[in-house]
């Protein structure tokens, strides 16, 4: 078969792309060239992706390599994972912070100086603010690992019977709600005298388990409110310096009181894949006391970020 790509020493730009579980690697103007095999979760280990990369590398010259951040469930996960970039000939990796990925992929940047955004995956909050494609601050609440104990505790209480982490994920994806509605779910677990058992657990209990966990995020959420100041100015924002002049050339300055103002009037987004949990928009507003609303397609906003950068790499900066 002949390969229709040529070896040419030039800037070629390839980004990590995740779907459902699926790591994909992607290839500027061309999309996906090639998959990971399928994992449990959407992380990446360094020793997955050295066949991966040995399978692809041939007809390529990677000179530039776009990572979301969050990949790495730990920091040596991420060292390993750079070295090994480096050892396949690969100038640059790019690690970008989700949030600045999701804000692009939302298309809401460029329609907002600052963006207040919470992106929830894989079990994790970060909530931010995001200004022309930078992080200003951020902070993650892991709430999938607090809510999987406290299911598993409310079922060996109630119920009598012992569950996995994985069971408890899906029994808060499924009847996980901020209303009233009356769902439920059949799951599988085994008594304390290790006889396999299952059992009906209802949205009714796992309601004020959720709302009393998600006060972490609201908490979160209300502190950030109270600092946008101190971030602003903590960040260089109003400075006008030149990283944000030559992304928004016609941006008038704005004091930090109305900066603030048009914060809380254009409200708190969500993205990510486990923001569609029943009524939260309406919860977390009722708590807020700002606008709150998932944005379209939440799942595919870091990757549409990540798929812009990729056709636009000036809003990269090469360290």
């Amino acid at each position: 078969m002949v390969n229709k790509f040529t070896f040419k020493r030039r800037h070629i730009y390839f980004g990590i792309y995740i779907n459902n579980k699926q790591i994909f690697l992607i290839k500027e103007k061309e999309g996906i060239i090639g998959q990971l095999p399928e994992s449990e979760s959407s992380n990446i280990h360094p020793v997955q992706l050295k066949s991966f990369l040995k399978g692809i590398y041939s007809p390529f010259y990677i000179s530039h390599l776009i990572v979301p951040s969050n990949l790495f469930p730990e920091p040596v996960y991420k060292q390993n994972f750079e070295e090994l970039c480096y050892h396949f000939g690969i100038n640059f990796v790019h690690f970008l912070e989700p949030l600045v990925l999701a804000g692009i992929g939302t298309d809401l940047q460029s329609k907002h100086d600052i963006l207040f955004i919470g992106n929830f995956e894989n079990g994790i909050a970060e909530i931010g603010l995001v200004a022309f494609n930078k992080l200003l601050y951020s902070q993650k609440i892991p709430y999938g690992q607090i809510l999987n104990i406290a299911i598993i505790h409310h079922l060996i209480n109630q119920h009598k019977i012992i569950i996995e982490k994985n069971t408890a994920k899906k029994i808060w994806q499924k009847v996980g709600t901020f209303t009233n509605a009356r769902l439920q779910v059949t799951v599988s677990g085994y008594t304390l005298n290790t006889d396999e058992q299952t059992t009906l657990v209802t949205s009714e209990e796992i309601t004020p388990i959720l709302k009393n966990i998600f006060e972490l995020i609201i908490n979160e959420c209300k502190t950030q409110m109270d600092l946008i100041p101190f971030i602003i100015d903590k960040s260089g924002y109003l400075l006008k310096t030149d990283a944000f002049n030559n992304k928004l050339p016609n941006l008038g300055l704005k004091s930090k009181k109305e900066i603030k103002e048009n914060i809380f009037k254009t409200g708190l987004f969500f993205t990510g894949t486990e923001c569609n949990i029943h009524d939260l928009d309406n919860f977390m507003h009722e708590k807020l006391n700002i606008p709150v609303q998932c944005v379209k397609q939440p799942e595919e906003c870091i990757n549409k970020g990540l798929k812009f950068i990729m056709d636009n790499q000036k809003l990269l900066v090469v360290k």
